[in-house]
């Protein structure tokens, strides 16, 4: 069976350069002259002699000049092989791509090989975020929480501002839930959740259920009384929504409220506790209520 090299490496999918020592395209595979056709390229464009290197140089992005560095360590080798995961999306799709770059054996040739990768990036970033929400209700769970609370109060301290933690429990949702019933009890946390999710306008703003009937918001670059203000048309929605306690009243809610500019406390969690204790006060005074604390 006569097949040549080219035609092998033709019928694979993943597109295939081989380049010199400087970086001069020597070589591309059907694949490569495919995938710059579909992107705008002329189909009988001539890219023999082209420097590879320079190409990547060009744009300067990162991505860019990350796969020109170690496509030169290969080169010069520092390294046996590099493997490059990187973003092409285009205008109507989103792709990822990895670059594999590797010497061919006992000759000055480098090739380079790009595969798609994007199933596997689309599943890694629904795994990521279903690890990230509360599978009932939507809202961001704890481990969310962590990564907000911990990005924005390094911004807080870069910028001087403050932020707000409110956390809210649905007052007596044990009988409620134990009355009416566990499905029953999941449609009030849902409803609950929603209210709070549509006060969280901003993209510092963050809705999380912390737990059981637990919630959290997180308010960046929030004082006080804005957060005051918040929790108040929190308890105003939740009261208007059409369900109803055992003893047919409105569900209600008790809120914790805690302000702070990063100076103030060493840790974002020191911030949960003190809305935690002021969520405490709320129950001991009667429920349904907003008590808040400001840090000094």
């Amino acid at each position: 069976m006569d097949i040549s090299c080219s035609q092998i490496l033709d019928a694979l999918q993943a597109q295939i350069a081989v380049i010199d020592a400087n970086g001069a395209i020597c070589y591309v595979n059907q694949a490569w002259r495919d995938f710059a056709s579909s992107n705008g390229m002329s189909a009988d464009y001539e890219w023999e002699g082209n420097n590879y290197l320079a190409a990547c140089k060009i744009g300067s992005t990162d991505e860019g000049l990350q796969a020109a560095n170690l496509i030169e360590d290969v080169i010069s080798g520092l390294r046996d092989e590099a493997y490059l995961e990187y973003p092409c999306h285009s205008p109507t799709m989103r792709r990822w791509f990895m670059m594999h770059v590797a010497i061919i054996p006992s000759t000055p040739l480098c090739v380079i090989s790009h595969h798609n990768i994007t199933d596997r990036k689309l599943i890694e970033e629904k795994v990521e975020e279903l690890s990230l929400h509360d599978p009932l209700t939507g809202l961001g769970n704890r481990r969310l929480f962590l990564q907000e609370s911990h990005r924005q109060w390094l911004h807080n301290q870069r910028y001087h501002t403050g932020m707000s933690v409110l956390m809210i429990d649905i007052d007596h949702f044990k009988i409620y839930n134990d009355y009416f019933g566990h499905l029953a009890g999941d449609q009030c946390l849902i409803a609950v959740a929603d209210v709070i999710q549509s006060n969280a306008h901003r993209p510092d703003d963050v809705a999380i259920r912390f737990g059981g009937e637990e919630f959290l918001l997180l308010l960046g670059q929030t004082d006080a009384p804005s957060a005051l203000l918040v929790a108040e048309k929190i308890q105003a929605g939740i009261m208007a929504l059409p369900l109803h306690t055992p003893a047919n009243g409105p569900i209600t809610v008790s809120i914790g409220i805690a302000s702070a500019r990063p100076s103030s406390l060493s840790e974002a969690n020191r911030l949960v506790d003190l809305a935690d204790k002021q969520l405490y006060l709320a129950k001991e005074s009667g429920r349904n209520c907003c008590k808040i604390t400001h840090p000094s």
